[in-house]
This record gives C-alpha cells, structure tokens and sequence, in this order.
C-alpha cells in the first residue's frame, strides 16, 4: 500500500463545488462527508416534493415562490460549501463511498427519472401553451397549462371542467374550452346568458371582450338543441372571440384527451399555480 493511499487523497476544491452543483450532496461526499452529503440530498428531496405539492393542490402561491427560490439557492449553497470544505480538508482518508460507482449513482438517477418521465408522462399529464385569446381571463395567451390526461378523468367530463380536445377540423391539432352542457341536456343561448334544460346556468367566469363583437359566428344566441348521447358542449369564457360548440356542435367525449390542472407558467407571474377547478 503506497503512502498516499494509506494517508488519503488530496481533493479538488472546484471539482468538490462542481458535483455539489450538479447534484446536491454529492461534493459533501467526495470529501468524505457522507452524512452531510445525505442530509443536503434529503433536504433537496423535501422542497422538490413541498414544491410539486404546492403546485398540485395549494392555492397560496407565495409559498410556491418560497418553494423555487429554495431549489435554486440549495445547490449554490451546497456548491460553496463543499468548495471551502475541499480547500479546507486538503487531504482527505478515502472511505467505501469514495468510489467512481457512487459518484455515477447520481446519473444513473437522472437517466432513468428521464426515461420514467418519458414513459410515464404520456398516460396521465399533457402540457400546452395558450395561443388565443377564447379563455380569458380563465387562460391567457401564452400561459402553459398542464392537463390530467388519466381516463377516469376525460371519460366523464363535468360541467364547468376545462377541457383539451382534438380540433373537428383537425383532430392533430388540440383546443381548449369549457364544457357547458352535458349529454341529454337541452341547452339554449339567449342574449349570451346559457340555458340548461330551461334553466339560466350561473356562469361568474364569462368575459366579453367588446373588441371581438361582430367578428364571430354564433355568439350572442343560439337555438334549443338536444346534447347526443356521449357528447358535450364547449365554449370559451371569452364568448365573443370563442370558436366552439356554437359553430362545430357538441363534441364527443371520445375527442377529450384531458382536464386542465394549473398553470404552471405565464407572462402574468401572479398566475403561476393558479389551479383550475
């Protein structure tokens, strides 16, 4: 055994900060400070996963900013650490964790969480971003939405729910709006106040942008029509600039491919995490 080997190894400040920064805790451990290395990781671990639930489920969206600066001001912090540590130390006894398999565990991590994401995204979120103006104030232009893509979801639409769905011009191509009726309903417009089976529907998200009046079919009123079997009408909450329902008919629930969740990011930064109900 060589005396360098028996004395330990010599670490390298920048490559300490460099692993820190590319994923937390993993300088703390090149420099043979394994329980600190873990601590970091967990910590990392705990904001990422208060982050998603924060974006899934919370309306305070002051916490979500918390949240992000955290995730981003953790690795800096690590980095800087594990940089001072190494120049520091010097010279550090080699352990069992100092191997070239455990630095590389990290990426391996990366890698299949990728190819997770990969397979697993597909079944059960899709994301768009906004290009018209026929939701707002609901969604803006350029807000980049997620939906619930699941088929417990999009099979059984209700009424109120915003919805992606493929275009009855061109089934490639995705729009989002609102379903108003529901299958069986006999629904009416009048004066752009909806009826549902003679009944006025409560609609506090409507916005009538005065720009658009005139410039679009079927908007202030629409004749009684009977909703098919597995269909449902949809409509924009920006009823004067909407292409929807009013002009293609009520949609099939087939052409539904998921339920808006929230904004997860948008030139108004106030609506970020703005969850749909």
């Amino acid at each position: 055994m060589s005396e360098e080997t028996a004395i330990g190894k010599k670490r390298e400040p920048l490559l300490a900060a460099v692993l820190s920064f590319g994923f937390l805790g993993l300088g703390q451990i090149y420099n043979g400070q394994l329980k600190k290395g873990c601590i970091f990781i967990g910590l990392w671990l705990a904001v990422a996963y208060a982050t998603i639930f924060v974006l899934l489920f919370s309306r305070h969206i002051s916490y979500l900013y918390i949240y992000v600066i955290m995730l981003l001001m953790l690795p800096l912090f690590s980095a800087i650490d594990a940089f001072f540590t190494a120049r520091r130390k010097g010279t550090v006894i080699l352990f069992w964790f100092n191997h070239w398999i455990v630095y590389s565990l990290p990426g391996i991590f990366i890698y299949l969480a990728v190819i997770g994401i990969y397979f697993i995204k597909p079944h059960y979120t899709e994301v768009f971003r906004i290009g018209s103006s026929g939701m707002k104030w609901t969604l803006i232009r350029n807000d980049c939405i997620v939906t619930d893509t699941r088929a417990s979801v999009i099979k059984t639409p209700k009424r109120g729910d915003v919805v992606a769905f493929k275009s009855p011009d061109d089934p490639s191509k995705k729009w989002i709006e609102r379903v108003i009726g529901l299958p069986g309903e006999v629904l009416a417009i009048k004066d752009n106040v909806v009826y549902i089976n003679g009944n006025e529907l409560e609609e506090p998200y409507i916005y009538l942008d005065q720009t658009y009046l005139g410039r679009m079919e079927h908007t202030e009123n629409f004749k009684e029509m009977n909703i098919p079997t597995g269909h449902v009408f949809v409509m924009g909450d920006n009823r004067l600039a909407s292409l929807d329902s009013r002009r293609f008919g009520p949609i099939s629930i087939e052409a539904v491919t998921g339920k808006v969740l929230y904004i997860y990011l948008s030139p108004d930064i106030s609506r970020i995490g703005t969850r749909l109900e």
